[in-house]
Protein backbone atom coordinates (compact mmCIF):
# COMPACT_ATOMS: atom_id res chain seq x y z
CA UNK A 1 0.00 0.00 0.00
CA UNK A 2 2.64 2.24 0.61
CA UNK A 3 4.29 1.76 -2.68
CA UNK A 4 0.43 3.27 -4.41
CA UNK A 5 0.26 5.75 -2.04
CA UNK A 6 3.61 7.55 -2.48
CA UNK A 7 2.81 8.17 -6.39
CA UNK A 8 -0.47 9.67 -5.30
CA UNK A 9 0.96 11.64 -3.53
CA UNK A 10 3.49 12.82 -5.73
CA UNK A 11 0.85 13.38 -8.22
CA UNK A 12 -1.63 15.54 -6.19
CA UNK A 13 1.41 17.74 -4.96
CA UNK A 14 2.19 18.29 -8.53
CA UNK A 15 -1.08 19.04 -9.56
CA UNK A 16 -1.42 21.56 -6.59
CA UNK A 17 1.74 23.21 -7.91
CA UNK A 18 0.64 23.67 -11.20
CA UNK A 19 -2.59 25.47 -9.96
CA UNK A 20 -0.33 27.82 -7.78
CA UNK A 21 1.93 27.91 -10.74
CA UNK A 22 -1.28 28.99 -13.61
CA UNK A 23 -2.59 31.47 -10.70
CA UNK A 24 0.31 32.91 -10.49
CA UNK A 25 0.66 33.07 -14.00
CA UNK A 26 -2.81 35.04 -14.59
CA UNK A 27 -1.65 37.56 -12.11
CA UNK A 28 1.02 38.07 -13.12
CA UNK A 29 -0.43 38.32 -16.59
CA UNK A 30 -3.11 40.54 -15.32
CA UNK A 31 -0.59 43.01 -13.70
CA UNK A 32 1.39 43.42 -16.97
CA UNK A 33 -2.10 44.07 -19.16
CA UNK A 34 -2.85 46.90 -16.37
CA UNK A 35 0.86 48.28 -16.68
CA UNK A 36 0.30 48.18 -20.55
CA UNK A 37 -3.23 50.03 -20.24
CA UNK A 38 -1.52 52.61 -17.84
CA UNK A 39 1.45 53.06 -20.33
CA UNK A 40 -0.95 53.57 -23.25
CA UNK A 41 -3.20 55.87 -21.40
CA UNK A 42 0.21 58.05 -20.71
CA UNK A 43 1.37 58.20 -24.59
CA UNK A 44 -2.17 59.56 -25.26
CA UNK A 45 -1.94 61.88 -23.01
CA UNK A 46 1.71 63.15 -23.54
CA UNK A 47 0.53 63.28 -27.37
CA UNK A 48 -2.06 65.60 -26.51
CA UNK A 49 -0.20 67.59 -24.26
CA UNK A 50 2.45 67.61 -27.22
CA UNK A 51 -0.28 69.14 -29.46
CA UNK A 52 -1.76 71.44 -26.67
CA UNK A 53 2.39 72.72 -26.11
CA UNK A 54 2.61 73.76 -30.17
CA UNK A 55 0.03 75.30 -30.07
CA UNK A 56 0.51 77.39 -27.63
CA UNK A 57 4.27 77.89 -28.65
CA UNK A 58 2.74 79.46 -31.90
CA UNK A 59 1.02 81.21 -30.21
CA UNK A 60 3.89 82.79 -28.44
CA UNK A 61 6.45 83.18 -31.00
CA UNK A 62 3.58 85.78 -32.63
CA UNK A 63 4.31 88.42 -29.38
CA UNK A 64 6.33 90.66 -29.14
CA UNK A 65 5.75 92.56 -26.17
CA UNK A 66 1.92 92.84 -26.32
CA UNK A 67 1.95 93.58 -30.13
CA UNK A 68 0.81 90.79 -32.06
CA UNK A 69 2.88 90.21 -35.17
CA UNK A 70 1.32 87.84 -37.90
CA UNK A 71 2.89 85.78 -40.89
CA UNK A 72 1.52 88.36 -43.57
CA UNK A 73 0.59 91.72 -41.67
CA UNK A 74 -2.43 93.35 -42.94
CA UNK A 75 -1.89 97.11 -43.41
CA UNK A 76 -4.55 100.20 -42.80
CA UNK A 77 -3.93 103.46 -44.08
CA UNK A 78 -5.39 106.92 -42.81
CA UNK A 79 -4.01 110.21 -44.71
CA UNK A 80 -4.73 113.41 -42.54
CA UNK A 81 -4.25 117.13 -43.92
CA UNK A 82 -2.95 118.96 -41.73
CA UNK A 83 -4.12 122.46 -41.14
CA UNK A 84 -2.71 125.82 -40.58
CA UNK A 85 -1.99 125.18 -36.97
CA UNK A 86 0.15 126.57 -34.17
CA UNK A 87 2.58 123.46 -33.35
CA UNK A 88 1.36 123.04 -30.16
CA UNK A 89 -1.97 121.49 -31.88
CA UNK A 90 -0.31 119.52 -34.39
CA UNK A 91 1.84 117.46 -31.86
CA UNK A 92 -1.27 117.02 -29.98
CA UNK A 93 -2.80 115.95 -33.39
CA UNK A 94 0.11 113.52 -34.15
CA UNK A 95 0.40 112.23 -30.57
CA UNK A 96 -3.31 111.69 -30.46
CA UNK A 97 -3.04 109.71 -33.85
CA UNK A 98 0.09 107.50 -32.20
CA UNK A 99 -2.12 106.93 -29.29
CA UNK A 100 -4.40 104.86 -31.43
CA UNK A 101 -1.39 103.51 -33.14
CA UNK A 102 -0.97 105.19 -36.14
CA UNK A 103 2.84 105.44 -37.53
CA UNK A 104 3.49 108.42 -39.93
CA UNK A 105 4.71 106.36 -43.49
CA UNK A 106 5.16 108.86 -45.54
CA UNK A 107 4.32 113.07 -46.85
CA UNK A 108 2.35 112.95 -49.44
CA UNK A 109 3.02 115.04 -52.45
CA UNK A 110 0.51 117.12 -54.22
CA UNK A 111 -1.90 120.04 -53.73
CA UNK A 112 -0.70 121.62 -50.66
CA UNK A 113 1.56 119.81 -49.41
CA UNK A 114 0.27 118.80 -45.86
CA UNK A 115 -1.31 115.15 -46.49
CA UNK A 116 0.69 112.92 -44.29
CA UNK A 117 0.02 108.93 -44.93
CA UNK A 118 -0.24 107.17 -41.60
CA UNK A 119 -0.74 103.29 -41.29
CA UNK A 120 -0.97 101.04 -38.83
CA UNK A 121 -1.70 96.77 -38.53
CA UNK A 122 -5.07 95.76 -38.86
CA UNK A 123 -6.75 94.22 -35.37
CA UNK A 124 -6.24 90.64 -35.16
CA UNK A 125 -8.78 88.64 -32.51
CA UNK A 126 -7.22 86.40 -29.96
CA UNK A 127 -9.45 85.03 -27.37
CA UNK A 128 -12.44 87.54 -28.23
CA UNK A 129 -10.22 90.19 -27.60
CA UNK A 130 -9.50 93.34 -29.94
CA UNK A 131 -5.59 93.89 -30.36
CA UNK A 132 -5.82 97.33 -31.73
CA UNK A 133 -5.61 99.91 -28.81
CA UNK A 134 -9.18 101.51 -28.10
CA UNK A 135 -9.53 105.28 -29.00
CA UNK A 136 -9.52 107.30 -25.67
CA UNK A 137 -12.96 108.68 -24.73
CA UNK A 138 -12.78 112.42 -24.91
Amino acid sequence: MKKTFIPLIILSLSLGCTKKAQSDSEKAAESAADSLNDVAKTIRTVRETVGQVKEVGARINNFNGIEIKSVKPVWEYKVVTMTRATTDSTESELNALGQDGWELAAPLAGGNGGSLVFKRRKAEMISGKNTQPDKPKK
